[in-house]
């Protein structure tokens, strides 16, 4: 499956990737609340920290890593697939009290032949300092991480916001975002790649995008969309990664991509083995 090649893999070797040291300061921040909670017996109170970070999860982490797994970076994607692993294995212990089946699902798709037979038969997680020391230096900062990606995540839904009242699609690449304050330039990056501009411009007296479309952002534009478009047509004919087309334009395509000149119809051709 996904992760057969990073069996041996190990998360808590210090990533430079600010998604992955991010994921498992949450990780860290959730074992710290859950255990505290079921200690207590306060089932309501460690039930409600796992809703919040499997959203986080779904949502934010994974979302923005896919286009690392399906990456060339060979380095990169083994530490997103490895982050990822580290993370639904010990989720999985997490949430075996309270749901044991989907525990025990989520377990035998990412343990390996190391780990326990069975999620219940595994040690409870424990908050790792050690982990948190080597990817974060402190707590201190590892809650300014925590900290400053809520803020990326709240300017890039403010941004999207801009996007949508300026009717200007999130395919459609734009010059520039300004933003109030600063953020580093990793999480700059990652606040680019959300909304789809260029370059992220710091210390503004608001937040703000430059909506104005050169030739090129829109030729970019173009190219985007008809690359989507293509990737969903080998989807609906049931290709896999290996399989390759030719795409062939005309108007008798069965398919088509909307660019900014009007729609373009195309076929795909399996190309011979």
């Amino acid at each position: 499956g996904l992760f057969a090649e990073e069996a041996a893999g190990n998360a808590t070797k210090e990533s430079p990737h600010p998604l992955d040291r991010w994921i498992l300061a949450r990780l860290n921040a959730l074992i710290e609340d859950v255990t505290v909670a079921f200690d207590r017996y306060e089932v309501p109170r460690g039930v409600r920290p796992m809703r919040e970070f499997i959203e986080d999860l779904s949502t934010w982490y994974v979302r923005r890593s896919r286009d690392r797994v399906k990456g060339s970076d060979r380095a990169d994607r083994a530490h997103a697939l490895r982050t990822l692993r580290h993370v639904l294995l010990e989720l999985s212990k997490l949430v075996a009290p309270v749901m044991p089946f989907i525990a025990e699902e989520v377990y035998q798709q990412v343990r390996s032949t190391a780990d326990p037979e069975s999620v219940h038969l595994a040690d409870w997680p424990k908050a790792s300092t050690t982990m948190v020391d080597a990817l974060l230096g402190h707590a201190k900062k590892s809650e300014r991480l925590i900290e400053d990606m809520a803020r990326v995540r709240s300017l890039a839904s403010e941004a999207l916001m801009l996007r949508q009242r300026a009717d200007m699609k999130v395919r459609q690449p734009l010059a520039s975002l300004s933003i109030p304050g600063e953020i580093g330039k990793e999480l700059a990056l990652i606040l680019a790649e959300e909304v789809n501009v260029r370059e992220v411009r710091m210390n503004a007296r608001e937040i703000s995008l430059d909506i104005v479309l050169t030739p090129e952002l829109i030729r970019e534009g173009d190219e985007r969309a008809f690359q989507r478009a293509v990737a969903e047509a080998r989807k609906t004919e049931g290709l896999s990664p290996k399989d390759t087309v030719t795409v062939k334009k005309g108007e008798d395509g069965i398919y088509a991509a909307e660019l900014s000149t009007g729609t373009v119809r195309f076929s795909l051709i399996r190309d011979a083995a």
